[in-house]
């Protein structure tokens, strides 16, 4: 099994997936990543368009998030563990 996380959070580390998984669940887990993520503007209602857009204006979304986009080099690094684990 493997665990991964989709989000706009920097570097999510050990501490954030202990925080949000039980230890049990990450013990048994062969890869833990965070793949990045995406927001389709389109996709999302009128509500969390505004509060999307007024959250990417603040001085401390750099800091505390990375720019929208999928981490597609984590996402082939987790795809290599889990095709050598079958092999």
């Amino acid at each position: 099994m493997a665990l991964y996380l989709c989000c706009l959070t920097r570097d999510p580390s050990a501490a954030f997936f202990k925080k949000y998984f039980p230890q049990s669940l990450l013990d048994h887990a062969v890869e833990v990543a965070s793949f990045g993520g995406e927001v389709d503007f389109d996709r999302l209602n009128f509500l969390y368009r505004m509060m999307m857009k007024l959250l990417m204006r603040t001085k401390d979304f750099e800091k505390n998030y990375r720019d929208p986009g999928l981490l597609t080099d984590e996402i082939e690094k987790m795809a290599k563990a889990l095709n050598q684990i079958e092999s």
